[in-house]
């Protein structure tokens, strides 16, 4: 039964033992929490992805307010791909897109490449309460002469 509420991933599918549910984290005044985001997709060499999809989603539409780049091998100086070239999957800003050009689009991202899309996020999750759980088992299981829940 323990295990069932100990989920920590918010990407894998309900129903998952991994899975958990959490609230959007929020400032003290209910507002939005917004901050820096990087994220990295390496397509491997037999791959062509349609969409990079975000972690968390952008907290504006304005492409003047992200970047994204593109290089072969992490060494590699970083190749801006121009704002006209990709854009937002929809509007609820979760995922991105390339739309044409000369970087994997139109319509894939390119094999045996490193993206980098850096934005500002929005609406973080609260996370890790999965393992606080487990450690709170252990404890309870390695120390406790009783349940006194009962």
């Amino acid at each position: 039964m323990c295990c069932s509420a100990t989920g920590w991933q918010t990407a894998v599918p309900p129903g998952n033992l991994f899975h958990i549910t959490v609230p959007v984290a929020k400032n003290p005044d209910g507002s939005p929490i917004t901050g820096p985001a990087t994220e990295e997709l390496v397509v491997d060499k037999n791959a062509t992805p349609a969409t990079m999809r975000l972690t968390y989603p952008a907290a504006s539409d304005n492409k003047s307010r992200a970047s994204l780049t593109v290089r072969k091998n992490y060494a590699d100086a970083p190749i801006a791909v121009p704002e006209s070239d990709w854009s937002f999957v929809d509007a609820k800003l979760t995922a991105i897109k390339l739309t044409s050009g000369d970087f994997g689009g139109p319509g894939s991202f390119g094999p045996t490449a490193l993206y980098e899309f850096s934005y500002t996020a929005r609406d973080p999750l609260v996370v890790g309460l999965g393992f606080a759980t487990i450690r709170d088992i252990a404890t309870f299981l390695r120390s406790a002469k009783a349940d006194d829940l009962a």
